[in-house]
């Protein structure tokens, strides 16, 4: 995977953000195999829901 061949010199990648017009999508890593893919309407506070989605899939791991 491109993503994984370019993480050595980017590090790790956080999230992906695309706006369209209709609609926003979110992608999130999960683990090196897995993305939580998001898909919002018009919503304001993308950095608070990004740190929330963090989180939560930290403690998912961790448990």
């Amino acid at each position: 995977h491109y993503r994984h061949q370019l993480s050595f010199k980017l590090g790790k990648g956080k999230f992906v953000l695309a706006v369209y017009e209709k609609l926003i999508r979110l992608t999130i890593p999960i683990d090196q195999e897995n993305l939580l893919l998001l898909t919002l309407d018009n919503f304001d506070n993308i950095p608070q829901l990004v740190e929330n989605v963090h989180k939560l899939i930290e403690n998912l791991n961790d448990s």
